[in-house]
């Protein structure tokens, strides 16, 4: 996915996340496998509202940035020693190319990531929690850090640009 191709991906298959549903499928798609979502409509939702009862939500708690916090989970450092291992095992081949990071936050993938990739855009919507990921992974300059919301029309990312799109723990966000 390129381009345009992601933001249409996002908006066409995961707005429905949330109060609708979702149901997942894989498809094929120029011979490479992906997930896609189809949403089960219940009823409209004002998703600028929601999007801002998240915003806060993130804001208000992410004064204490550590991966406790942020996964929500006390014992998050074993679940990260566990896990994360295992997430980067799934992404396809991406050393030399340009990665998209969704909801990259405090920078838990990003600096796994910019050790193989070309370039890496870790993209939050926290301020706060974008500057700790730049404050832990600045001295990759490969990395990219941008403070914006990833599912805002007005997010400039030229078409054709990605090579492959990143994103952990931000789904259920969506």
């Amino acid at each position: 996915m390129v381009g345009s191709e992601w933001r249409r991906w996002i908006g066409e298959g995961l707005w429905g996340l949330g109060a609708e549903g979702a149901v997942l499928r894989e498809e094929n798609d120029e011979g490479m496998r992906r997930k896609r979502c189809s949403t089960v409509s219940t009823g409209s939702r004002d998703w600028e509202a929601e999007r801002d009862i998240q915003k806060s939500y993130w804001m208000e708690h992410s004064s204490d940035l550590t991966v406790e916090a942020m996964m929500l989970d006390s014992k998050a450092s074993d679940l990260d020693k566990e896990e994360r291992p295992e997430v980067l095992s799934l992404i396809p081949p991406y050393e030399g190319k340009t990665v998209l990071e969704l909801g990259a936050g405090i920078g838990r993938f990003t600096g796994e990531l910019a050790q193989k990739a070309g370039e890496v855009i870790a993209l939050d919507f926290i301020e706060s929690a974008i500057k700790k990921n730049e404050s832990v992974n600045g001295h990759y300059k490969n990395v990219k850090f941008m403070c914006a919301d990833v599912t805002s029309p007005d997010l400039e990312i030229e078409d054709g640009s990605i090579d492959l799109i990143f994103s952990n723990w931000l789904l259920m966000y969506l």
